[in-house]
């Protein structure tokens, strides 16, 4: 009896014997090969644990310092230093004896920087004196007379010292401005003329002197209020401060003023005007006429 099958399709003798082994082999064969998986994953492993041991060991600290020093060697303390706002230069403060116990203190401040301007509160300090805080700003390369007029004491003043608060620096906006120098030039165009101080009349009894000056402003904008600081000179030292204010300015208008001292001054040889405007505040700008824009 034969079993059907072709001689292309009998088992040699040799395939039946591996049949068998591997039927009766089944077992270690399966336990082989999970022994064989769990080699091969142990050893994935093994290295995953090994590459993150020297990522967070080795690699990392170095990379850090390669950052680090990459950092130091982009940012130049120097150029850091040089495009920082230089600090006010701030002369010695000035007293001078405004009479019945009053004393005007000024001081003179200078801004060096050319594309900076600041806002900053400020007072006078002196032995067991303070005066109340102010408020003040400077332009680029502005130099302006700080000052605390008619402050009462009863004793005399000794080592004031003018002190800088809460100062905030603002650089000019280059995408707005491209020549700084010559915006603040353009706008604060004013002419100051007849400068003259007339000392007291000597028939009239504790008489005041004054200051008289005229200002023009010949800039192509109006300003709603003006300050002006007087500054009466003796040879090179200031001898008296004064301020007034001048409302509504417009562009070509030309202002007589006056300022007036009742103390006794000493011979007066220079007499100093210092129109202000701060010119990086909009609020100061008075809108254009009509015919003006017209």
């Amino acid at each position: 009896m034969t079993n059907g099958l072709g001689p292309e399709n009998q088992l040699t003798e040799d395939q039946l014997k591996f049949g068998y082994w591997f039927v009766t082999h089944k077992p270690q064969l399966k336990r082989a090969l999970v022994i064989f998986l769990i080699v091969i994953n142990s050893l994935i492993w093994l290295f995953v644990l090994y590459r993150l041991t020297r990522l967070y060991l080795i690699d990392y600290n170095r990379h850090r310092a390669m950052v680090r020093q990459a950092s130091q060697n982009l940012i130049n303390p120097e150029v850091l230093e040089a495009r920082r706002p230089r600090s006010l230069d701030l002369k010695q403060a000035v007293v001078l004896d405004a009479g019945s116990g009053r004393y005007d203190l000024s001081a003179v401040i200078f801004n060096p920087n050319r594309e900076w301007y600041a806002t900053f509160s400020y007072l006078f300090r002196g032995e067991a004196v303070t005066t109340p805080l102010r408020q003040s700003y400077i332009l680029p390369g502005q130099e302006k007379i700080i000052s605390e007029l008619a402050f009462g004491s009863e004793a005399r003043l000794r080592g004031v010292r003018l002190e800088i608060k809460e100062i905030e620096w603002k650089r000019v906006d280059r995408h707005q401005v491209a020549d700084t120098t010559q915006f603040v030039a353009d706008r604060t165009n004013f002419v100051v003329s007849d400068a003259v101080f007339t000392p007291p009349d000597p028939a009239v009894k504790d008489g005041p002197s004054k200051a008289t000056f005229s200002i023009t402003n010949a800039t192509a904008y109006g300003y709603w209020a003006m300050d002006v600081t007087v500054v009466l000179y003796r040879g090179s030292a200031i001898a008296g401060v004064n301020r007034v204010q001048l409302a509504g300015l417009e562009s070509g208008e030309r202002r007589q003023a006056e300022v007036t001292w009742f103390e006794k001054l000493p011979n007066i040889t220079k007499v100093e005007v210092r129109p202000e405007v701060n010119i990086f505040d909009e609020s100061v700008y008075m809108a254009p006429r009509r015919e003006d824009r017209e």
